[in-house]
């Protein structure tokens, strides 16, 4: 005898998690979750158009004025204040207008057709990422989400920037950063309808910071196979997209300093009605507000909310 031991083969561990990521779930079972995510986005959708439909008895003075004295003043180059100041919001409002005609609860249609662009965008983006299983918990949060129902009944900017964000974020993916002009093409589009969804409800300016680091952050992962100038071509391409709406709307718009800074109030584009500050104040007081809005009683301006969101 030698004197050495055999080692015993060592057991397989077993996974540490108990959930089955998507690929590791049996193909019958993800085929079921995709027929659920498929058959979400229209039941979702219903349920909007049922909230939309009981509220079109009633029409609001910020509806009024968004959907229809805005609009009126700006298919006149003009702008009636520096806090109406929601051009893409208004514009948008105009062309569904002189396409469709104008009728009093028009706009209510036009946030359904918002609405369901959000829905199928985030739907492709979740199964993208997290799987139909994973995307269907989400998708019912965002479908079900009492602010936003409530919101999307109106005809106003309001809560705009949760539908524009899947829609943007889709565009932005679908650039691969190849040399070709349809790529770059896709670029301008993407990042103008950025600037775009900011001009029709400034709070979608919280979404630029991550949306533009993941947009480089992919530009400089392809960039090792780009030529140099198709390299600065993609960057190009999405400054001109931003700037694109902006210049635009300035050039159209009679008295465009209205926008930039109104005299009378303070107020401006990108700026939603308010004013900047850097008074340490009123942002806690702000952020306050907003906290108690989705925890507890959503009540910080004039529509209240019998249950918050979470």
């Amino acid at each position: 005898m030698d004197g050495s031991r055999k080692k015993k083969p060592a057991k397989k561990r077993q996974a540490a998690s108990s959930t089955p990521t998507p690929e590791a779930m049996p193909a019958p079972a993800r085929g079921i979750w995709s027929w659920i995510l498929v058959a979400l986005v229209p039941l979702l959708l219903g349920v909007q158009i049922y909230w939309t439909l009981t509220s079109a008895h009633q029409i609001r003075m910020e509806e009024l004025a968004e959907s229809v004295r805005n609009v009126y003043w700006l298919e006149y180059g003009r702008i009636y204040d520096g806090i109406s100041s929601n051009v893409g919001w208004y514009a948008t409002e105009m062309l569904t207008y002189r396409l469709f005609g104008f009728e009093i609860y028009a706009a209510k249609g036009l946030r359904l057709a918002l609405h369901a662009l959000c829905l199928i965008c985030a739907a492709l983006l979740l199964h993208r990422w997290v799987g139909s299983a994973g995307a269907v918990p989400v998708l019912l949060a965002l479908g079900l989400s009492p602010t936003l129902l409530h919101f999307n009944t109106m005809q106003t900017s309001y809560g705009t920037d949760l539908q524009y964000a899947p829609i943007c974020l889709l565009l932005l993916l679908s650039v691969r950063f190849q040399p070709r002009p349809a790529d770059l093409a896709r670029g301008v589009m993407g990042w103008a309808l950025c600037c775009w969804a900011c001009m029709s409800y400034p709070a979608f300016l919280f979404y630029m910071p991550a949306l533009v680091l993941l947009h480089l952050w992919r530009w400089r992962g392809a960039a090792s196979r780009l030529h140099r100038k198709w390299q600065g071509g993609h960057l190009a391409a999405g400054v001109a997209g931003l700037l694109l709406p902006l210049v635009v709307t300035l050039l159209l718009v009679e008295h465009p300093g209205t926008l930039i800074h109104d005299p009378l109030t303070g107020a401006g584009l990108f700026r939603g009605g308010g004013k900047l500050t850097a008074d340490a104040g009123l942002v806690m007081g702000a952020l306050g507000a907003t906290l108690r809005d989705l925890l507890w009683q959503g009540d910080s301006y004039y529509f209240g909310l019998p249950k918050p969101d979470f």
